[in-house]
């Protein structure tokens, strides 16, 4: 089995204010302590400084979080989220 190059994060959030996003935060400072790169694609604007400064790729898509949206949107997003698809794709 080939060793991981590097992890990646999709979350809504870059930023703790939950527990799904506690759980993803803490993912990330525990790998990127442990060596392994590691890149947070966030539906928000990205802005963590501290995670950041851990030496964690942020890409933000400053979207609005599934929460905010209609129900109608949240559904459709959450099954295909366009922009985060592009950034996959693409490598990030």
């Amino acid at each position: 089995m080939r060793a991981a190059d590097r992890l990646v994060i999709v979350n809504d959030l870059s930023a703790p204010m939950g527990g799904a996003t506690a759980v993803a935060l803490e993912s990330a400072y525990l790998m990127r302590a442990r060596g392994l790169p590691v890149t947070m694609l966030a539906g928000d604007g990205g802005n963590n400084p501290e995670l950041a400064q851990a030496g964690v790729e942020i890409v933000g898509l400053a979207g609005t979080r599934f929460r905010a949206a209609s129900r109608i949107q949240a559904f459709g997003g959450g099954l295909y989220h366009r922009p985060a698809h592009a950034m996959i794709a693409a490598g990030l």
